[in-house]
């Protein structure tokens, strides 16, 4: 109700006659705008919304309590309004007012009530309707009218009238009927004449229980099935808890939930897929809420997983991923997802569009990740911290575009890999990360094919300040435009920016056999290993091959041109003798004049691994000078216990060398099992001699996916999953 301050001419008559001495007299009031016809004492409001405070005589001030008056007299009073004048209403949930007509419920205002278990779980919410006027106010009627409002209850009998400066309580309670959201308008009719109706909505969620668990770090919450992971989308309120899954996941259903149908388009209605765990939208009514829990994938899969929000702001299995504790809990861990189908908008990732703060260890992503409006990344869109151990082999279209991540600030990325294909139409696309900013990677590689309009690599497109690589490496195809203000294409690193003195970028102990193609025919021969490097930058150690490449130098002084003979061997890495070199690379064993003790770098001189040329430690688990037979001695000692080691390299394409250990003379057989159980393959079944073997396997007839090697050995029986990345 709106505030007026009404001014009102009395007219005093005292007849003195008629009322005793000590009496005060009575007056009538006209006011300019409505009539009063409130009988009163000069001391007393008008009436409850009027009160006389000014009187005059002859233009002398009066007292308005004094003695009677002569009853010929006239006297002039103004009376004002002393506030509010009628009754205002005001409702509040959790103590916290909720505006009339708010359609954006809230955990903080009651009015996003929480998630409980379909059909046999209620919710309860009490809210408050407030009196800030002066008059009474007179509640008619309290319903709820919407979409979902037969999940929706009116408990306690409202307050039918509400004094001022008072309030009256009633109650709401939410039992949902189907698993997701639900929502309702609540509706309060009173005789608050310029607010009638007062109106909010509300909401909660439906969901089915768990496979179990209690949500505890120590007692996480199972995902065992579809219907698992679907009720850990629709439930917000557990986005805070932890998850362990237990067994593989086929999401191919994804692909027919949340259909809506847009009117004036033609055709079948659009189907958006599935949910994003962790929620930053810009549209739409649901709200900012991360996924700020731990997320443990047990080594297990999710398939065929579908998501079409090109409007949404985060998009990915997880869409928006934030460690608001700042404990250093908030992970995900061990989850391969398999041939996803993903189209998001400003972050999009396989795994997760944009995390803050949050660790990624040992995942694995295929398929194709695609963003019409922003960064895309095969793992993550948007990363700023660690991700460690992951690998991504999926169709990556963005602005920018990484393999692995799209736009990395900050944070680490370590021994993970990038594969298949990179595109940009608009920014920075790299083989492994399409734009960085202050962030550090190492120990890590890509060979995808990129492609770009603007700043193109093979690993990176573009980094800047104070951003460094160390001991990695890229092979593949880069294709990119000359070197212009707009862009450049390089085999390792389409752009360098310095940003200047102290604010410079680094990369050591890189190399490159990329092959670099220049748009429209340009005849660019000097981009080996940089495109265009600006301001102050360190460049040291780096090779890039001159016959892989097509590139006879480097422009930036980044890296020294070899050949493919000489990059083949080992000394060229480890003597200081090699142009180009000032320190040894840290190979394992300490080759050469190497003193380095990390053991980052090996090499197999057979060139079964990597065609000859140096890979990273972690690649092969240090299994070096491979040999043609299927099965060979790798050590001489005799292993004390049974073992089936983890392959390497995991994932693979398309061989990987599985280790075993004998500890006795036995016969053992050793099989691959695809993870529905079904035996795909027979790789050994035989006696054999107590040892340490190599076991090769090459899986070029096989699809990408999970696979289990189960070893046999006597009464000792083992296994271990690896993942076909083709």
């Amino acid at each position: 109700m709106k505030k007026r301050m009404i001014s009102a001419i009395i007219i005093l008559i005292s007849f003195s006659f008629l009322f005793p001495a000590e009496w005060k007299p009575i007056f009538k009031v006209v006011a300019s705008d409505r009539n009063y016809d409130d009988s009163f004492q000069s001391d007393t409001p008008i009436s409850e919304n009027y009160a006389i405070v000014e009187a005059s005589h002859e233009n002398q001030s009066v007292d308005e309590s004094a003695a009677l008056i002569d009853a010929e007299t006239a006297f002039i009073f103004t009376a004002k309004t002393g506030g509010i004048v009628e009754p205002e209403i005001m409702v509040k949930g959790n103590d916290i007012e909720i505006m009339n007509g708010d359609g954006s419920p809230s955990f903080e205002d009651h009015t996003n009530f929480d998630t409980t278990q379909v059909t046999f779980g209620t919710l309860e919410r009490t809210f408050s309707i407030y009196n800030t006027g002066s008059g009474y106010l007179h509640i008619d009627s309290i319903y709820l009218d919407g979409f979902h409002a037969e999940d929706f209850s009116l408990l306690d009998p409202f307050p039918d009238s509400i004094a001022a400066g008072t309030f009256g309580n009633f109650s709401i309670s939410l039992t949902p009927s189907v698993v997701g959201r639900r929502n309702t308008t609540v509706y309060i009719a009173s005789d608050d004449s310029d607010e009638n109706l007062y109106s909010f909505v509300i909401q909660g969620c439906g969901k089915l229980p768990y496979s179990g668990g209690s949500g505890t770090e120590i007692d996480p919450y199972i995902i065992a099935n579809y219907h698992d992971l679907i009720e850990l989308s629709n439930s917000p309120f557990d986005w805070d808890k932890f998850f362990l899954q237990t067994a593989n996941i086929d999401a191919a259903a994804t692909d027919s939930l949340n259909v809506e149908i847009i009117e004036g388009i033609p055709g079948p209605p659009t189907a958006h897929g599935f949910s994003p765990i962790g929620d930053s939208p810009t549209m739409g009514d649901r709200q900012r809420v991360p996924f700020s829990g731990g997320y443990d994938g047990g080594g297990h899969m999710i398939s065929n997983l579908t998501i079409e929000r090109s409007d949404e702001h985060t998009t990915g299995l997880f869409g928006y991923v934030k460690d608001i504790s700042h404990a250093g809990k908030t992970a995900i861990r061990k989850l391969i997802l398999e041939d996803v189908f993903i189209i998001g908008g400003e972050y999009t990732g396989g795994l997760v569009g944009w995390n803050i703060d949050a660790y990624i260890d040992s995942c694995v992503v295929t398929g194709s990740v695609s963003s019409g409006s922003g960064t895309a990344g095969g793992l993550v869109g948007f990363d700023q911290e660690e991700i460690n151990a992951c690998h991504s082999m999926v169709y990556v279209t963005g602005e920018p575009a990484g393999g692995l991540v799209g736009y990395k600030e900050f944070g680490h990325i370590v021994n993970c890999s990038a594969h298949d294909t990179i595109f940009s139409l608009g920014s920075s696309a790299g083989g492994l990360v399409g734009s960085m900013y202050q962030a550090d990677i190492s120990n890590s590689f890509t060979d995808a094919y990129v492609a770009g309009f603007k700043f193109t690599g093979g690993f990176v497109g573009k980094m800047t300040y104070r951003s460094k690589i160390e001991n990695c490496y890229s092979k593949g195809e880069v294709n990119g435009q000359p070197e212009t203000m707009w862009g450049s294409t390089g085999g390792f690193c389409g752009l360098v920016d310095g940003y200047g003195i102290n604010l410079g970028s680094y990369i050591e102990y890189c190399y490159s056999l990329t092959n670099v193609a220049i748009f429209g025919g340009s005849t660019d021969i000097n981009r080996g290993f940089v495109g265009t490097a600006t301001q102050t930058n360190t460049f040291s150690n780096n090779f890039f091959n001159i016959n892989t490449s097509g590139q006879l130098s480097d422009t930036s002084g980044a890296a020294t041109a070899l050949d493919s003979t000489v990059m083949r061997q080992l000394t060229t890495f480890t003597s200081t003798l090699t142009p180009g070199l000032d320190s040894p690379w840290d190979f394992v064993y300490h080759y050469y004049d190497d003193t380095g003790n990390e053991d980052l770098w090996d090499m197999d001189t057979s060139a079964t691994l990597n065609d000859g040329y140096p890979f990273l430690f972690w690649e092969n688990a240090g299994l070096v000078s491979l040999s043609d037979p299927e099965v060979s001695i790798a050590e001489q000692d005799i292993p004390h216990k049974f073992a089936l080691l983890p392959a390497y390299p995991n994932p693979f394409n398309p061989k990987t060398v599985i280790r075993l250990h004998y500890a006795e003379n036995c016969n053992s057989v050793i099989n691959i099992y695809n993870v529905q159980g079904i035996l795909v393959e027979k790789l050994f079944n035989g006696s054999i001699e107590a040892g340490s073997y190599e076991l090769i396997w090459d899986a070029s007839d096989m699809p990408s996916g999970v696979y289990i090697v189960r070893m046999v050995a006597g009464s000792f029986v083992g296994s271990k999953k690896v993942v076909l990345l083709k």
